[in-house]
């Protein structure tokens, strides 16, 4: 199989030398992981910032066996895109700013949000809600409050389709339902 017919296989931007062009998309994705991971290892937010945005992938040791040389090692289609996912990510100026920016924004927003989410989500326990949905959420709502020469509902469409990405079934629904009472508000 050539090469492109590669990349178009595994859903990546991914180029000869492995690198992902960065997008504004992409950083809200690496942001929510971020937050995410934080959240669930109380790992500092600066160490998984680092590893998250910066990866260093060499193919070349993940397809080539350490003990026979020039023997490759056979991957499975899932292992090939995860390697694919860790490639270096490349990020156009100011995208890597708006992802701090963006960090900053949720943590100094979070307990405001999440007060107003318990306020606005009738007949539904906070603490119950996937914490994807939750990271979600006050990402977008501080992105809102926080970014006013991004539409509002720009900020909505995104959180809208990292919902369909990363949660439930049924989260883009809840999440599309939720910021938008939030939005009426701001």
């Amino acid at each position: 199989m050539k090469k492109k017919e590669e990349d178009e296989n595994t859903g990546f931007p991914v180029s000869r030398t492995n690198v992902v062009n960065g997008s504004r998309r992409l950083v809200r994705e690496k942001v929510m992981q971020i937050l995410v991971s934080h959240y669930v290892s109380n790992t500092p937010i600066d160490t998984i910032f680092e590893h998250i945005f910066y990866r260093n992938f060499n193919v070349e040791e993940m397809i080539y066996s350490s003990d026979d040389v020039g023997a490759v090692k056979v991957r499975s289609d899932e292992e090939l895109t995860d390697m694919l996912a860790d490639a270096t990510i490349h990020w156009k100026d100011g995208e890597v700013e708006f992802g701090k920016h963006l960090i900053d924004s949720v943590l100094k927003h979070y307990d405001d949000v999440l007060a107003k989410l318990v306020s606005i989500s009738d007949n539904w326990d906070v603490s119950r809600m996937p914490m994807i949905d939750r990271t979600i959420i006050v990402m977008a709502a501080s992105e809102m409050s926080d970014f006013p020469s991004i539409p509002k509902d720009v900020s909505i469409n995104e959180a809208v389709e990292l919902a369909k990405k990363y949660s439930t079934d049924k989260s883009h629904t809840f999440v599309n339902g939720i910021l938008d009472k939030i939005k009426q508000d701001l």
